[in-house]
């Protein structure tokens, strides 16, 4: 983990809109993207269609250990 990184989440923002396509074969621990929505207020759901998050990589490794069981994993 470098000096400062706290949360084990990163946050992206494309406001161009080129992300690639959140549903890649990369999964949330093995450095995928997953997105967020919000069905109930346009303006919100606009906004989260240009941000994506990811585990950064030191989390992403601890979340991998402690997540043996597949149906766990999932979760």
């Amino acid at each position: 983990m470098r000096s400062g990184d706290l949360s084990p989440l990163e946050t992206h923002f494309d406001l161009r809109g080129e992300f690639a396509d959140a549903k890649s074969s990369d999964d949330v621990l093995s450095g995928g993207f997953v997105d967020a929505t919000h069905g109930g207020n346009p303006a919100t759901a606009s906004l989260l269609e240009h941000v994506r998050f990811r585990f950064d990589e030191s989390w992403a490794g601890y979340y991998r250990e402690a997540a043996d069981d597949p149906d766990f994993k999932r979760a």
